[in-house]
C-alpha cells in the first residue's frame, strides 16, 4: 500500500515542493551564489534526493508524470525528470527536469486538495471512503435492464476503452473476453452515422452482455449496454470498471444545464507568458470569445497533458499562438516551443478543420505542418491576426456578426 492511501501526506508534499522551489532558485543562479551558499544548495540537493525515495512513487501515482521529452536544438530527449533533475551536474536539461518535478509536486498537491474539497480525503489528505459517482451524475439513464450514456469519444476509442478494461480485469484473475458484433464487418454506416457493437463474455458463462455504440452528431458516442436476461453480477463489475476507465480518461462529463446564452470559448496553445498572448486574450474577450488558457485554469489533480486534454474538449476552438521558442537543429530557424508543437497534434485530432495558426515573424513550422495555413505577426502589430481570427470565428459559426 502507498503513502498516498495510508496515511496523510498534503503537509510533507508541500513541504517538499518549497524545497524544490528553494533549490530551483538556487540552482539557476549557482554560478553567482556565495560559498556557503553553494554548500546550502549541496546540501539541499541530498535531502530533496533522500525524500524522493519515499514520495517519487506518489507523485506519480497521482500525476503520471515520470518521463517526459525534453526539446533541445529541435531534438527530443526523453527524460526522467527525477533523475535528472537532482543529479549533481547542473545544466540546461537538468534544470529543465527540475521544473517538471515542482510541477509535478504542485499537481499532486493539487490532486490531493481536490480530492480534500469532494470529500474522497480528510483534511490531511489521508483517503476516506465515499460513494463513487454514478452514470446518472454523467447525464445516464438506466431504462430497465440497459444503461444509456453520452460519452465525449469516438466509437474507435471507446472500443478501445472496453477492450483495455478487460484486459486490465484479466490481469487480476477474470476471464473476460471482447468481441465485436456489428452487423458488418467491422462497422455498419447507415446516414453518415457509425454504428458498432461489441459482446462481453467470461469463462463459461459466454455472453453476459451486449454494447452498442452510435456516434452522435455532437461528436459524442451513446453508448447502450444490453444484457441478454438479467443484472448479471459479472457484467455489472465489468460496467463499474469500464465507467471508472471513462472517469480516468475524462471521456464523461458531469451534466449541468446549459445557459441561456452561453459564452463560447476558445483555447489557445502558446509558448509562454508574452504580450501577444495578452493582446489575444483581450482581443477575443472584446469580441465576447472567453480565451481558455491552460496555466490560468485549475488542475484538479490532473497532469499537465490531461488538462491540456480536459480544457481543449471544453472549447469551441483553438488558436495556436506560434512565438519563438527553440532553434530548429537542421535549419538553425527558430521553431514554436516544444509544448506546442505537441499540443497542435492534440487539437488536430480534437478540432480537426476549427483551428487558427498565428505564427510569429521570423519563425518557422517543422515541415510536417507547414502546409497550414497561417497568418504571420510581429509583437508590434497583430492587427492581420486579428482579422483574421474575427473572419475564421464567423466561418466556425461562433461569431454571428463581426463589426468592423
Amino acid at each position: 500500500m502507498t503513502t498516498v492511501e495510508s496515511k496523510g501526506i498534503l503537509l510533507e508534499l508541500r513541504t517538499f515542493l518549497k524545497e524544490l522551489i528553494a533549490y530551483g532558485n538556487d540552482t539557476s543562479r549557482i554560478q553567482s551564489l556565495k560559498k556557503d551558499e553553494k554548500e546550502y544548495a549541496i546540501k539541499l540537493r541530498k535531502k530533496l534526493v533522500y525524500k524522493v525515495g519515499s514520495l517519487k512513487g506518489d507523485i506519480i501515482l497521482l500525476t503520471g508524470i515520470e518521463q517526459v521529452p525534453i526539446i533541445y536544438r529541435g531534438r527530443e530527449y526523453p527524460t526522467d525528470i527525477w533523475l535528472v533533475g537532482l543529479r549533481p551536474k547542473i545544466n540546461w536539461r537538468t534544470s529543465a527536469a527540475l521544473h517538471y518535478c515542482i510541477d509535478a509536486t504542485r499537481q499532486a498537491v493539487g490532486r490531493i486538495k481536490s480530492d480534500i474539497r469532494q470529500g474522497y480525503r480528510d483534511k490531511e489528505g489521508k483517503v476516506i471512503e465515499k460513494p463513487p459517482k454514478t452514470a446518472q451524475d454523467y447525464g445516464g439513464r438506466i431504462i430497465d435492464t440497459e444503461l444509456e450514456l453520452r460519452v465525449q469519444g469516438t466509437p474507435d476509442m471507446i472500443l478501445e476503452c472496453i477492450r483495455s478494461t478487460a484486459e486490465k480485469l484479466n490481469s487480476k484473475g477474470h476471464t473476460y473476453s471482447f468481441r465485436r458484433t456489428s452487423g458488418a464487418p467491422d462497422y455498419a454506416r447507415w446516414d453518415k452515422t457509425y454504428f458498432a457493437s461489441c459482446a462481453i463474455s467470461q469463462g463459461d458463462e459466454g455472453q453476459i452482455g451486449t454494447i452498442k455504440l452510435q456516434l452522435l452528431p455532437d461528436d459524442k458516442t451513446l453508448l447502450k449496454t444490453l444484457r441478454p436476461d438479467e443484472w448479471n453480477s459479472s457484467y455489472t463489475i465489468f460496467l463499474n470498471s469500464l465507467f471508472t476507465e471513462f472517469q480516468q480518461l475524462g471521456y464523461l462529463k458531469e451534466e449541468k444545464p446549459a445557459a441561456i446564452g452561453e459564452i463560447p470559448k476558445a483555447f489557445i496553445a502558446h509558448g509562454g507568458q508574452s504580450p501577444a498572448l495578452d493582446k489575444l486574450k483581450n482581443f477575443l474577450i472584446a469580441l465576447g470569445v472567453e480565451p481558455l488558457v491552460v496555466e490560468e485554469q485549475a488542475s484538479e489533480g490532473r497532469s499537465v497533458a490531461e488538462n491540456v486534454d480536459w480544457y481543449a474538449r471544453q472549447a469551441d476552438c483553438a488558436i495556436i499562438l506560434a512565438t519563438k521558442g527553440d532553434i530548429d537543429g537542421k535549419t538553425g530557424s527558430f521553431i514554436p516551443r516544444g509544448n506546442v508543437l505537441m499540443e497542435i497534434g492534440k487539437l488536430q485530432q480534437i478540432f480537426k478543420d476549427r483551428i487558427i495558426y498565428l505564427l510569429q515573424a521570423g519563425t518557422k513550422f517543422p515541415t510536417n505542418i507547414s502546409e497550414k495555413v497561417r497568418e504571420r505577426f510581429t509583437t508590434q502589430s497583430m492587427d492581420k491576426a486579428f482579422i483574421k481570427i474575427a473572419k475564421e470565428l464567423k466561418k466556425f459559426g461562433i461569431l454571428k456578426a463581426v463589426k468592423p
